[in-house]
């Protein structure tokens, strides 16, 4: 649960109290710290706004690195600790020739562990979170198979295609080199004609398409 705070330092600007935090992290003293803030022209506006003109004490130091700064680090374990689950689950989706989409979906299911152990977790919240856990899943597995199916699809088109390349060319050579049908191709009947004499002698086994000029020249 988030609490709150209103405190000197915590009504400062949020980068104030990044910087405060930082500096603590650093382990600068209090003496310094004081210092900066009290010299500082947002934290002096926000001085006189709330408290009167009242400089920031060692005791307000004091509370805010068991409140706000506490609250920090937290954040900062969490983050990094999500930044680690989310190249694990990178390295293992790209080791099962997986994509981005499991990484996230593993991240989701961290979330799901952290709410697990919290014992104020909601049971409808977790059922929520579960339910678009899977919906994600079967989403990622289905647009896989998609992809797969596509390329496939384009692959087996591709061989189709190529394929008809070269049986039309082989015919090609063997009707060039048949006297039959270099004779009506150079003939001087009409070209209508012509295509219907040579789809005859190609395909015998089809009807004519019009058997009447056949034999016109």
């Amino acid at each position: 649960m988030t609490v709150t705070r209103t405190g000197k330092i915590a009504r400062c600007p949020p980068p104030i109290r990044d910087e405060v935090n930082r500096r603590m992290h650093e382990g600068q003293s209090g003496r310094k710290i004081l210092a900066w803030l009290n010299a500082d022209a947002d934290v002096l506006k926000v001085l006189d706004e709330y408290f009167h003109g009242e400089p920031v004490t060692d005791g307000n130091l004091s509370e805010w690195r068991k409140g706000g700064y506490a609250e920090w680090l937290q954040r900062r374990d969490r983050v990094a600790q999500l930044g680690e689950l989310a190249q694990y689950a990178a390295r293992l989706g790209e080791a099962a020739g997986g994509s981005l989409t499991d990484g996230s979906a593993a991240i989701i299911g961290g979330r799901i562990l952290e709410k697990l152990e919290d014992p104020a977790a909601e049971l409808g919240e977790l059922t929520k979170a579960l339910v678009a856990l899977r919906h994600t899943d079967l989403e990622a597995r289905k647009a896989r198979q998609r992809e797969r199916m596509l390329d496939q699809k384009e692959r087996t088109v591709a061989l189709a295609e190529k394929q008809f390349q070269l049986r039309f060319c082989e015919t090609y050579i063997d009707w060039a080199e048949d006297r039959r049908a270099l004779e009506i191709a150079t003939g001087k009947a009409k070209k209508p004609i012509r295509i219907e004499q040579l789809r005859q002698l190609m395909f015998p086994q089809l009807e004519p398409l019009d058997p009447k000029p056949i034999n016109e020249t």
